[in-house]
């Protein structure tokens, strides 16, 4: 609904304006100049004024003008001149009025057409606003995702006991995150003989004591070669460079621990094996609890069960059934890596990779 103010010296037109649905006019029309200043102190919220030169009053009609600008800078005032007038009307433009008509060309029809017009204009813009606003959001929102992806740089703890399947969970997981467009790297915690090493075929004969770093795929590298002394301090360098740090590691070095964001406890789903982890778990890892995320793995029908692991950990376990495509992957994981696209392994380590991504 437009609130309007009429002082055309027209009052037939005002009357005509009055039956419209659309529009409210306020009061009859207005006969001098000082009457529309007094309205307006009162109802600031007036949209458009018509105004006719022919005015009587004693304030000059720019200053009029310039006057009810100052009151409401966004009304819309419409002048109505006797007749054609360049400089006067040259004046009236100088303070930003624009819609400038004659007397002999108005009516109710023209005047409910300019109110329309004007009014699909504000609407249009307004849609614009609306859309570039929009748009300023969905900005935000890809430079923050942006943002929050430079910020990830997290170091994942694979832990556990012997020969419970590190190498291999270590792997599949930095490949998977590898495809996923993270910069990942393995660190292989043992400086002398490593299975990672051995399952990706890398020759460890080297003289020296340099650390060495071997490219697995465009994102996914495997650093080896490090002094256990210096895995800490080597971690802390390369953070800078990638998204994700996954080192294998036993329980007993307390050191990584401290620096890492996710802990992965690999068990096996065994009496002697759960006894033997359980201590040390609840020792080592408890300030990290949060933290901590236990896998079960080589899980058969013949062991224990989930929810005995998980009353007896006080927490939710996921479970990796170990089958041939394990040992395929432990047998050489260059030669096998389309083996890593299997439906079923993608969706057994969709736990895994959701927990880190969080």
């Amino acid at each position: 609904m437009k609130q309007i103010l009429t002082a055309m010296n027209n009052p037939k037109i005002n009357e005509q304006l009055q039956k419209e649905k659309n529009i409210k006019v306020i009061g009859k029309d207005i006969p001098y100049k000082e009457g529309i200043l007094e309205i307006l102190e009162k109802n600031k919220y007036i949209n458009y004024i018509f105004i006719s030169e022919n005015l009587e009053g004693e304030i000059n009609f720019l200053e009029l003008l310039k006057k009810i600008k100052n009151i409401n800078n966004k009304i819309k005032l419409i002048i109505i001149l006797n007749k054609k007038n360049n400089i006067l009307e040259n004046k009236i433009k100088k303070i930003n009025i624009n819609n400038i008509y004659y007397k002999n060309k108005i009516n109710k029809k023209i005047l409910i057409k300019i109110i329309n017009n004007n009014f699909k204009i504000n609407k249009k813009n307004k849609i614009l606003k609306i859309k570039k606003e929009k748009i300023n959001l969905l900005n935000k929102k890809i430079n923050n995702k942006i943002i929050k992806k430079e910020k990830i740089k997290k170091i994942i703890l694979i832990t556990g006991g012997n020969n419970v399947g590190k190498t291999t969970i270590s792997l599949i997981l930095a490949y998977y995150l590898s495809q996923k467009n993270f910069k990942t790297a393995i660190i292989d915690n043992n400086f002398k003989n490593s299975k990672l090493t051995n399952t990706i075929k890398v020759n460890r004969k080297t003289e020296n004591k340099e650390i060495k770093k071997n490219k697995i795929n465009n994102k996914l590298f495997l650093f080896y070669n490090i002094e256990k002394n210096k895995i800490n301090n080597f971690t802390n360098e390369i953070k800078k460079e990638y998204d994700y740090i996954i080192i294998e590691n036993n329980i007993n070095n307390k050191e990584i621990i401290k620096i890492a964001d996710y802990i992965f406890f690999i068990i096996k789903p065994e009496i002697k094996n759960i006894k033997e982890i359980y201590f040390k778990y609840i020792n080592n890892f408890y300030k990290k609890k949060e933290k901590i995320f236990i896998i079960a793995n080589y899980f058969e029908k013949n062991k224990i069960s989930l929810k005995i692991i998980s009353k007896i950990f006080k927490e939710k376990i996921i479970k990796i059934k170990n089958n041939l495509i394990y040992k395929k992957i432990r047998n050489n994981f260059n030669k096998n890596k389309k083996i890593l696209n299997n439906k079923k392994l993608k969706k057994e380590y969709k736990p895994i990779l959701m927990k880190i991504k969080k």
